[in-house]
């Protein structure tokens, strides 16, 4: 998805994970999960099933992948509960789904306006590795962190580095087997360790925030309420039922607004 991933796996206390090899091989599993799931998702790969169902002539039902039913369901629903300030076809000016239908594991495109799950697939990804590994090693420490994108099985100390118009600032925070997505109108840095990536860049140049960071149950909610709390509507997102857990907000000057 065009970004840069570190994913980070060891034994917790009193609980040895195993031989380095198998760490090891366990993350290079990590990584091949993710180039499957890029090939699902991926709106850059003109040979992924979202590219191939974006070409695809409106009006027919169109059997979808696991993968691509499960996602377009979460966007749905993040759709319905920030009443569109996420949308799965973000650059279509129709209304909030009058351009698909959900039906059944299959999709049906009601005009040529196309998918773009360039909002939410990337945490979604992140979520998918995570219970992967989580599930091959119940007991590791686990911490996967896609470009601002982050997922940790344990408690970890964050610091963003928060764009300001004089500058950068920076933030530090706290989560415990949470996720953490940010947004950011000019593009923000989040280390853990050695770790850091620019997240995306967007348009908008009249939000009152200039970026925004959400911590949630998941990658995938995260991701998405990250983009509605910054061009959206934030204590909506809050009041939904998505297990958001916290919501930040920083102004053009890079301060934490209240």
């Amino acid at each position: 998805m065009g970004t840069i991933v570190e994913i980070a796996i060891s034994a917790k206390p009193g609980a040895p994970l195993g031989s380095r090899e198998r760490a090891f091989i366990l993350i290079g599993e990590a990584f091949q999960e993710i180039a499957r799931l890029e090939k699902v998702f991926s709106r850059f790969d003109p040979e992924s099933e979202l590219s191939r169902l974006n070409g695809r002539e409106a009006g027919t039902w169109i059997p979808g992948s696991d993968e691509l039913n499960r996602i377009l369901a979460l966007g749905e629903t993040i759709e319905r509960c920030s009443h569109g300030s996420f949308r799965l076809m973000p650059e279509c000016p129709h209304g909030p789904g009058q351009c698909y239908e959900l039906k059944d594991q299959a999709i049906k495109k009601l005009s040529t306006c196309a998918f773009d799950l360039g909002g939410i697939a990337k945490g979604y990804i992140v979520d998918q590795v995570f219970e992967r590994l989580r599930n091959s090693a119940p007991d590791a420490k686990i911490l996967i962190n896609a470009g601002g994108d982050l997922r940790c099985s344990h408690e970890e100390r964050i610091e963003l580095r928060v764009p300001g118009e004089d500058g950068d600032g920076r933030y530090s925070l706290t989560i415990q087997n949470a996720a953490l997505a940010t947004s950011s109108l000019q593009g923000s840095l989040c280390s853990v360790g050695t770790a850091s990536a620019r997240y995306p860049q967007n348009t908008r140049t009249d939000a009152p925030a200039l970026s925004a960071s959400v911590v949630a149950k998941s990658c995938g909610i995260a991701d998405a309420i990250a983009k509605v709390a910054l061009l959206g509507d934030a204590t909506r997102a809050m009041a939904s039922d998505l297990e958001v857990g916290m919501i930040y907000l920083f102004d053009r000057q890079g301060k934490a607004l209240t």
